[in-house]
């Protein structure tokens, strides 16, 4: 099972796969060309790679999905599905991912012979901004990619649409950081039963998960 995380900037998508990976999931590693980051670690947190490598694998053919945000590349090849895939106990690998991401997953899924289900997290436009502002001053962002984010916003909020029109996503809303732990553990385990919850979870069931 491929689990695919769509959202604006700011919505929480890493801490949700985060908290996947605690319950078994395993994160696909994608290829960027963007420097790293204090802490981060090649290999681990991304494939940190030269733009004309980039462009090299995407003439090969061994990206998965792939896209550019503002002056850099991201994607995911397919030999990084298939080691996250092998890795998690769970057969579980998630992927945070742009709408565009998606759409290429959903292409490519069924001749890689696994489910795909879509997550997007959704939330309010002020608090978006005020999340980015927050990593702004921390030095998380320069001013240029904050500003470039903060325009990104409207077009990102704009493809939850989409991911609720497909029969096996979800979408959710403004959720804490106790529902998001819920949700990770219901969508993992989810995948070893190759299930896929097409809807909210009432909180009368087992796992407790409020609807939306």
């Amino acid at each position: 099972m491929i689990f695919a995380i769509v959202g604006p900037s700011g919505s929480g998508k890493t801490t949700l796969s985060d908290l996947m990976r605690k319950y078994g999931a395993e994160a696909v590693v994608s290829t960027t060309t963007r420097p790293p980051r204090s802490g981060e670690r090649d290999g681990v947190d991304y494939h940190f790679v030269t733009e004309e490598s980039f462009l090299q694998k995407i003439s090969q053919g061994e990206f998965v999905e792939h896209a550019r945000f503002g002056k850099n590349y991201y994607g995911a090849t397919k030999s990084a599905f298939k080691q996250a895939l092998e890795k998690s106990p769970k057969n579980c690998a998630v992927l945070v991912c742009e709408i565009n991401g998606f759409r290429s997953l959903k292409a490519a899924v069924s001749g890689m012979g696994q489910y795909l289900t879509g997550v997007f997290l959704s939330c309010s436009r002020d608090v978006i901004e005020k999340r980015l502002q927050n990593r702004h001053r921390a030095g998380g962002l320069t001013p240029e990619q904050f500003a470039e984010r903060i325009s990104l916003i409207d077009g990102e909020l704009s493809c939850e649409f989409e991911i609720a029109q497909e029969k096996s996503s979800i979408v959710i809303t403004s959720p804490t950081m106790e529902e998001l732990e819920d949700y990770a553990l219901v969508l993992v385990n989810s995948s070893s039963r190759l299930v896929v919850p097409p809807h909210p979870v009432s909180p009368d069931d087992e796992v407790g998960v409020p609807r939306l």
